[in-house]
Formats: structure tokens, C-alpha cells, sequence
């Protein structure tokens, strides 16, 4: 493996619900998903509830909505090597702060920022180890595993991340008159970029993928539990399906199924 093929900074490390019904989430998708939880102390900060993916590891959280106006929603957050520097560059190119750096003990430096078009991404930058791995990584089975930008300006949205994140742009066609933007970093994809449809032409929002075995039996229960199906399964050519549920506090986060291998 070369030193290249190691990515350690510009992508995504971690995902949380954030929700101003943190005990009714955790209900939902501990059920829905299986994930099994692990408690953090952050001292007067509270303890933090994190879940687990298919293979034990801690890959997100449950965080109280600190802004009661706005909806809740998934927040994923890319890893950065210093968050005041990547929050001046993001304000320096139309971004705004939506939340002072918080200082997370012992584990590291987070801060909130909305883009130009109003999509939401929070920077991590780790105290200690940071969280490395190989270009050609996939992820575990119960993981966010994709996040996709839907703008409102895609040519606007992918100068801001390239610039503040360093991400790579790639266009690619994915059907006749549809265009794709796929944001790499060392040869790994991170992220896609693509044109709001309508009726939300206008607005931008970042949307999280959660791997699932069976779509199919996860849409169901989560019928069954409460949430709400807003797309039925649409196939991503040569990949999977997805389709794009409401859980039981209004947040809005996808399921994919993978296509079998072969």
C-alpha cells in the first residue's frame, strides 16, 4: 500500500442524529437497524450515545438539536486537520459558522458550518490518533455508506468543497442528460454532488446512505415502526437501490442495498 492510498483527511469519520427527540430516535433505529449503543462521558457536557456498526465499531451518534427552529435532520462530519483554519476558508468562500468550535475532551475539535446554498457538514479534528484508512475501504454492513450533496447550484456547491475541503471533482454522466459529480480525495470517493430535482430545485441539503441487507424488509419495519417511505426503491445503475425514508422525529436519511457481488 503506498502513503497515498492512505486517506486520512477530507472524509467523512462520523454521523449524528440530531433531533430535539433524542430517546425516540434511538428507538427507532436501534430497531430498525440493530445498532447497538455505547455511552460516552463528556462531564458536564452529559454522556453521549453512540452506535455501532455490523462489525462493533463506533461510527456515530445521538446529539440533542441545539437550534430549536431548525428541522431535525443527519449531520455528517469530515475530518480535517485543523478546524479554524477549514472554518476561515469556508467563511473566506460564502460559508457560514453555525456554531462556535467545541472542544470535545480528549477526542478532539468539532464545529457546524452551512455552505453558500444552505447545505449543513460539520469538520472534525481529532486530538489524538486520527482516523485513517485505505482508498479502496467499503464500508461495514449498518454503516453510512455514501453522503450526497443536492444543490440548488452544483457548479457554485462544487467550487466551495473543492476550496474548503480540497475534495476532486469528477463529472460523470449517469443518464442520458444527467450529470453526477463524484468528490474524491487520494483516489477515494467521499461524497456526490447533484442538481436538486423538483419541486426542491431551490433548496440544498446533504443526505446520508445507511447500508442495509435487505431494503426491501428495512422499509417495512420502518413503516411498522413509524417512520415514512417519501421515495420507493430506485435503482443506482450497476450499484444497488435506495429510497428515501422520514423517521419518527422528521429527519429525512436514505437506505441502499448493495447489488450482490458477481
Amino acid at each position: 500500500m503506498t502513503e497515498d492510498s492512505n486517506i486520512t483527511w477530507g472524509r467523512f469519520c462520523w454521523h449524528d442524529q440530531v433531533s430535539d427527540a433524542q430517546s425516540k430516535a434511538i428507538e427507532f433505529y436501534t430497531q430498525l437497524m440493530g445498532w447497538e449503543l455505547e455511552d460516552f462521558d463528556m462531564g458536564p457536557q452529559g454522556v453521549y450515545r453512540m452506535w455501532k456498526a455490523g462489525d462493533g465499531s463506533t461510527m456515530g451518534g445521538f446529539m440533542d438539536k441545539p437550534m430549536p427552529e431548525a428541522p431535525n435532520f443527519w449531520l455528517g462530519f469530515v475530518q480535517v486537520e485543523n478546524a479554524d483554519e477549514t472554518l476561515a476558508r469556508a467563511t473566506a468562500n460564502g460559508g457560514t459558522a453555525l456554531s462556535e468550535v467545541m472542544e470535545i475532551p480528549e477526542i478532539g475539535r468539532a464545529v457546524t458550518i452551512k455552505d453558500p446554498q444552505g447545505g449543513v457538514i460539520g469538520l472534525f479534528q481529532p486530538l489524538g490518533e486520527p482516523f485513517s484508512t485505505a482508498a479502496d475501504w467499503q464500508p461495514p454492513a449498518l454503516a453510512v455508506c455514501w453522503n450526497e450533496l443536492m444543490s440548488s447550484d452544483v457548479a457554485a456547491s462544487t467550487a466551495f468543497y473543492t476550496e474548503v475541503l480540497g475534495w476532486h471533482a469528477e463529472v460523470k454522466e449517469m443518464a442520458p442528460g444527467v450529470e453526477y459529480t463524484i468528490f474524491t480525495v487520494g483516489g477515494m470517493m467521499v461524497a456526490g454532488l447533484m442538481q436538486s430535482p423538483p419541486p426542491q430545485e431551490t433548496m440544498t441539503s446533504w443526505m446520508a446512505h445507511l447500508l442495509v441487507e435487505d431494503l426491501a424488509g428495512s422499509l417495512e419495519k420502518a413503516k411498522a415502526l413509524g417512520g415514512k417511505v417519501h421515495i420507493e426503491p430506485q435503482e443506482v445503475p450497476d450499484m444497488g437501490e435506495f429510497a428515501l425514508i422520514e423517521d419518527t422525529t422528521g429527519a429525512f436519511i436514505n437506505l441502499f442495498q448493495a447489488n450482490a457481488p458477481g
